[in-house]
């Protein structure tokens, strides 16, 4: 599976850490990790909820799901949206970079063993 195998699946938290899905009665824990590289290599890693509490506790059904990638010369730039039924409903932005501007190997991505699920979401 990939992330955008999610769409059906339903939200029930997300944070720099972890995105939790359920679907028929069971829960999921996809993991949001992240490897520094050698020498100055780092990621900048935000989840953000884009919904009320109050919306996010009806766990809203994930209708799409879209993954974007950017290299900006000194770094890469990834997101990964969830969206619902009207909006978005949650984001993960990552930056993989290094503080000379080579490649080290700085990366992160998104994990769930269960559900088969190891997508990268930025590298450098």
């Amino acid at each position: 599976m990939t992330c955008k195998d999610l769409i059906g699946y339903q939200l029930v938290s997300i944070d720099d850490n972890k995105i939790v899905v359920r679907k028929d009665n069971a829960e999921y824990i996809l993991n949001i990790e992240e490897d520094h590289g050698d020498c100055c290599g780092y990621n900048d890693i935000e989840a953000k909820l884009l919904i009320s509490d109050t919306e996010l506790n009806r766990n809203p059904v994930i209708t799409n799901v879209e993954i974007t990638n950017e290299e900006d010369g000194c770094g890469t730039s990834g997101r990964i949206a969830f969206f619902g039924e009207y909006k978005p409903m949650a984001v993960v932005d990552t930056y993989s970079s290094s503080g000379s501007g080579w490649c080290y190997g700085a990366c992160v991505w998104v994990y769930c063993d269960a559900l088969e699920i190891n997508e990268e979401v930025s590298s450098w």
